[in-house]
């Protein structure tokens, strides 16, 4: 269903946290003892990637639903995680409530 739902190269801000993994490997061991809150375990690093982390999708796996994505901005910046495909949501754009932008007129000094 998700089929063709993300490309290498795209570029999304994510829309819940979710986790991902330095290997496919790792992820996946991680997944299987659903132990995801247990991190750098036996030299194995998970991290968990937070709401609205921008990442860019370097890679996909099909076959084993798994994506490299890279972080564009935050405190990991540059570094490349594995996560899984069907995870990856997309921060609802604005427009659907909940956010609001507020306009600070700054050059409201009236010079007479």
């Amino acid at each position: 269903m998700l089929e063709g739902k993300y490309k290498e190269g795209d570029e999304l801000k994510l829309g819940s946290a979710i986790y991902g993994a330095d290997t496919v490997e790792n992820w996946k061991e991680a997944k299987n003892h659903g132990r995801f809150n247990i991190f750098d375990e036996d030299g194995v690093a998970i991290k968990s990637i937070p709401r609205h982390q921008r990442v860019k999708i370097i890679k996909l796996i099909k076959k084993d639903d798994m994506a490299l994505v890279k972080m564009l901005d935050g405190a990991y910046q540059g570094t490349q995680w594995w996560v899984k495909t069907s995870e990856l949501k997309k921060e609802k754009s604005a427009g659907s409530g909940g956010i609001h932008t507020h306009h600070k007129t700054s050059h409201s000094h009236h010079h007479h």
